[in-house]
């Protein structure tokens, strides 16, 4: 299935080809090709961001994972029932 990488920090060079080749060999080594998978490089503000609204630990973390179809769906979800988060306050909500 899919595998879709997303570097959104400019500080540590990501090379998405040697990436890419890794990430499938580790799929098929633990036999997980039939699922889609994510990644996304961000920097450590954008990490701790996430890890503060995850897992209510305000510092940087190396890794994060989340099974993706429960946010989408989730998420989506609210989308269609007109909530929306323009604020940290609303997003948390």
């Amino acid at each position: 299935m899919s595998l879709v990488i997303r570097n959104l920090q400019r500080v540590i060079p990501i090379r998405r080809v040697p990436l890419r080749t890794k990430i499938e060999i580790v799929r098929s080594i633990l036999g997980v090709q039939k699922f889609d998978l994510g990644i996304i490089c961000v920097d450590n503000k954008n990490i701790q961001h996430l890890n503060r609204i995850y897992r209510e630990k305000d510092i940087p973390t190396d890794v994060l994972s989340f099974p993706f179809h429960e946010v989408t769906a989730t998420h989506g979800l609210c989308h269609l029932l007109g909530f929306t988060h323009g604020t940290e306050a609303e997003w948390q909500k």
